[in-house]
């Protein structure tokens, strides 16, 4: 009997030990739970972080050559707080930066996708934007085309040839044609336009044809779908000890 009594106080002992090893556990795992609820994002830090994208603003739309402003502002528990690096994704484009421009995406729907690197967690925002493409647009406009010819058989002269151009922009592509003039013997030169707008900015080349052979020569400016064009060009070329120097402006608008 006192062999059997003994037992069942060990038993009872032991059933208590357990049952507060027990109410420990769950204690713990409320703790932890709490602490999982504070992480708001994917980096899982402390602080109750969020990132957001302040522009675009979701489901804004944009014209294809238009520059796409970029920017994501952080928070911690509210208050404003330092974002170590940022990477933008739209489409197959990618670029890092907290502010900046995205620029030569083709028309379509797009995600606008962030992820933000924040005291050492990845945090990401992303919001919808819709890309279209506008009507092709004609432009004419006049070249004013100056020359400085250096040739080991003719000496250097200068000249100019001055004329009347025209090109479609399509997108963010234009393409075009003209012809000049040129002041010292009246000889006509065909030339062509090739270029890209973007942002505000243009660039491609001009292509001059003289006596068999073409002479592209690159020019930047400005312009957009709608506006004005205005480039200037300033470029040597040189072959077997002779140059040509192609230099001057040309100017467009739609019409």
């Amino acid at each position: 009997e006192e062999k059997y009594k003994a037992l069942v106080e060990e038993q009872q002992f032991m059933s208590g030990k357990n049952s507060k090893k027990n109410e420990e556990f769950v204690a713990l795992q409320a703790q932890i739970e709490a602490l999982t609820a504070q992480v708001t994002n994917s980096g899982g830090g402390g602080g109750n972080v969020e990132v957001h994208i302040t522009s675009p603003n979701d489901g804004d739309q944009f014209n294809v050559g238009d520059s796409i402003p970029l920017s994501v502002e952080a928070t911690e528990d509210g208050d404003s707080t330092s974002i170590k690096s940022a990477t933008w994704t739209i489409g197959s484009w990618s670029k890092k930066g907290e502010d900046i421009e995205a620029t030569g995406i083709d028309a379509g729907d797009y995600k606008v996708k962030v992820d933000v690197e924040v005291g050492g967690d990845t945090y990401h925002d992303q919001i919808s934007i819709t890309i279209v493409d506008l009507p092709p647009m004609t432009y004419e406009g006049q070249a004013n085309i100056d020359l400085h010819l250096s040739s080991t058989q003719y000496g250097e002269y200068d000249d100019s040839c001055d004329g009347g151009l025209s090109f479609i922009l399509d997108g963010s592509s234009f393409s075009g044609t003209g012809t000049c003039t040129e002041d010292m013997f009246g000889e006509q030169f065909p030339f062509s336009l090739e270029g890209t707008a973007q942002g505000g900015n243009i660039e491609g080349n001009l292509i001059l044809t003289a006596d068999g052979t073409d002479y592209e020569t690159p020019f930047t400016g400005t312009g957009s779908y709608g506006e004005a064009f205005s480039a200037n060009f300033d470029y040597t070329h040189r072959e077997n000890g002779d140059s040509l120097r192609v230099y001057g402006t040309w100017t467009a608008r739609p019409q």
